[in-house]
């Protein structure tokens, strides 16, 4: 695996707009109590994420992010035991 071709983050509202964006959980792993989630990278992903850090505008459906982001914690939870 070369880390250049994934992007890792442990921020879970980053996480799960990446999910909502279409990019897929590769795999999750637990580093310092956090979950960490590992994301395939291509070149949408980097405007994305510019613009999420920024603290641009980004068009989300709220509930949708709220479903995303329970489903994550619990990804994280099952990679534990």
């Amino acid at each position: 695996m070369n880390p250049k071709d994934y992007y890792t983050c442990s921020d879970l509202a980053c996480c799960s707009l990446l999910v909502g964006a279409g990019y897929k959980v590769e795999f999750t792993e637990k580093l310092n109590g956090k979950g960490v989630f590992y994301f395939k990278r291509d070149q949408g992903m980097d405007s994305l994420l510019e613009d999420f850090w920024a603290r641009r505008p980004i068009p989300v459906i709220p509930a949708a992010l709220f479903e995303i982001s329970k489903h994550l914690k619990a990804m994280v939870d099952e990679s534990k035991r």
